[in-house]
């Protein structure tokens, strides 16, 4: 069993700084859509909205959590079975 994980994943090793930018980018922008869909719609299609939001970002927040730690200007890589942090 596995996370789900949606969206676009490189083959190469990319920036640690673009990664954590894209994610939060990703999030707030959910969260914004989120507040619209708060006044606009029932009540349970927002929760149910907020609920698949927060579902299919969790494996990218697993991984900014753990590496919140390590220095910022690494390189990571996305493989089927790990993540890989590389420091220049």
């Amino acid at each position: 069993m596995q996370i789900p994980w949606v969206g676009y994943v490189t083959d190469q090793h990319i920036s640690f700084r673009m990664f954590r930018k894209v994610y939060t980018y990703i999030t707030s922008i959910g969260l914004v859509l989120f507040l619209a869909f708060l006044f606009l719609s029932p009540l349970s299609f927002v929760v149910s909205l907020l609920f698949w939001h927060l579902w299919l970002l969790l494996p990218r927040f697993y991984v900014y959590a753990r590496l919140s730690r390590l220095p910022k200007d690494g390189m990571i890589k996305f493989n089927r079975q790990d993540i890989s942090y590389y420091q220049q």
